[in-house]
Formats: structure tokens, C-alpha cells, sequence
């Protein structure tokens, strides 16, 4: 069966859905000092932004960060290409759209700090064991490790 119009019988698949709204980039690597007002002179080449929002990350050594709206996907992805990877005032930027229904999380360290794995809680003595029996495994053959027994030894006349 071949259906007109479709080729090799598979159909492409692509969006439409936002191309055409507002467009939010992330800009990380910024230089410490930079403005909001720098950020929206240096991207208004691409179209109209309608908001600047600078975060000054004090973990990664002073870089800012700026998560910029602009009116059009189209200026935003025009932005992203012109400067993902370029080297602005000595630092090399990094430029990516944020996807729809992720939270604000521009910024390494703020990522990190998202996404930190957890650790599991082991109380004092859970199971009579010590916290340092569940980092180590006990080799085969070893009882009581960590109790302070002595090596045990036999003599026979």
C-alpha cells in the first residue's frame, strides 16, 4: 500500500508549536561586571529582547550568567549561533535554549547544586553494623570486623 504524497513510505516528523512565540536562551561564562544593559546591547542585532535576567555565580569564580527573552524563536536561535563558543571578553561563552517547562537553572553551580545525588542515611549502629561495614564489603571469611578481636592462634605439643 503507498500513500501519495509521502516518501519511501515514511513521513517526516518536525514541530511547529513555538517557533513563532517568545524564546528564552541561557548565556553562561559571562565576564564578572557585566550588565544587564551590556547583555541586551550585545543581543539586540538578533531582534527585539524583551528581558535580561543576570545571575553572578559566586562558585565558578565571579562569572555571570544572563537568561535572555527574546520576542522570536527564530532571533534566538540566530543568537545561539553566533555566540555558543565564542570567545567573549577571554572567556568562551556558552549559549543554549532553555527548553520548554524547565525551571530557571543558568549557571553550573546552580546545576550542581539541582542535581546532587543522595547519599544514604545509615545510622550509627543500623543492624549492629558500623557505618564504615556498609563502605566496605566484609571478605569472606572476616567476622566482627571493626570489633577490635585479635588474630587468634593455636600451639600443639
Amino acid at each position: 500500500m503507498s500513500i501519495k504524497g509521502v516518501a519511501g513510505g515514511k513521513q517526516a516528523e518536525f514541530s511547529i508549536k513555538g517557533e513563532g512565540g517568545p524564546a528564552t536562551i541561557y548565556v553562561n561564562n559571562l565576564a564578572p561586571g557585566t550588565s544587564a544593559n551590556d547583555v541586551k546591547t550585545a543581543f539586540l542585532e538578533f531582534g527585539d529582547v524583551s528581558t535580561v535576567n543576570i545571575k553572578d555565580d559566586k562558585v565558578t569564580r565571579g562569572a555571570v550568567s544572563a537568561e535572555l527573552t527574546f520576542a522570536s524563536k527564530a532571533s534566538a536561535i540566530s543568537a545561539i549561533n553566533k555566540y555558543n563558543t565564542a570567545l567573549v571578553d577571554g572567556r568562551v561563552l556558552k549559549v543554549q535554549l532553555k527548553q520548554a517547562g524547565t525551571n530557571n537553572n543558568i549557571g553550573a553551580a546552580s546545576y550542581r547544586l539541582k542535581n546532587k545525588p543522595s547519599k544514604p542515611h545509615y545510622s550509627p549502629t543500623q543492624n549492629g553494623k558500623l557505618y564504615s561495614d556498609h563502605l566496605v564489603p566484609n571478605p569472606a571469611g572476616q567476622k566482627n570486623r571493626g570489633k577490635g578481636k585479635q588474630p587468634s592462634f593455636s600451639v600443639s605439643f
